[in-house]
């Protein structure tokens, strides 16, 4: 079938990422989008295609990094470790370790890293650190973004796209110059957790 075939190229041309997006592949032939929707389901179903967020992939695609890959990345992970809450951003990370736009969104795919904002890279573990402060300081009453950059000793920086990470995924809400919460303190953790580690555990159970 077109579809498939169609996907199938894209891995070949881009091997570095989970899939073909959606509305590329249908634009690419044209369908109209109830037919097109209709085909991808029947595909699924049968198991000739799978669905990974936005993309679609053929099932046994695994993206994967070569070895000199594999080898800027441990670099430019050495990088975001040294301080986690005020990283190097992705311009950087391109720059000085040959981080490239798949290569950190193939990184990004497995769970290595967090994108935050439109170039900020964040491992796991600090975006999840960093929530974690905000969420229990938000126990005694509204955060500003000075607070957040005293309490995690960040940047504006780098607090600022952290802090819309959080709006955005639906765990604070912004009132003027303050973020308040939107759950109960143990939701709100669950939630921050799920933000963060949600679409890699989907696909280690794909």
């Amino acid at each position: 079938m077109r579809i498939e075939r169609t996907v199938a190229m894209a891995h070949r041309k881009t091997p570095l990422r989970a899939g073909a997006s959606r509305e590329e592949v249908r634009s690419a032939l044209d369908l109209a989008p109830k037919r097109y929707a209709a085909l991808v389901a029947r595909l699924v179903a049968d198991g000739r295609i799978a669905e990974r967020g936005s993309a679609l992939a053929m099932p046994t695609h695994r993206p994967s990094l070569t070895a000199a890959q594999e080898a800027a990345w441990t670099r430019a992970r050495a990088a975001l470790a040294r301080e986690p809450l005020q990283p190097p951003s992705a311009t950087t990370l391109q720059q000085e370790f040959g981080i490239d736009r798949d290569v950190l969104m193939a990184v990004a795919d497995r769970g290595d890293v967090v994108r935050v904002g439109t170039d900020g890279v964040f491992l796991p573990e600090a975006v999840q650190r960093f929530g974690d402060a905000i969420l229990d300081a938000l126990r005694d009453g509204p955060i500003t973004v000075a607070k957040a950059r005293d309490l995690t000793g960040s940047s504006r920086k780098h607090v600022l796209p952290l802090l819309q990470f959080l709006d955005d995924h639906g765990l604070t809400r912004r009132v003027g110059d303050d973020r308040v919460p939107i759950h109960d303190p143990a939701t709100s953790h669950e939630q921050l957790h799920r933000a963060i580690h949600g679409d890699r555990a989907r696909k280690r159970g794909d």
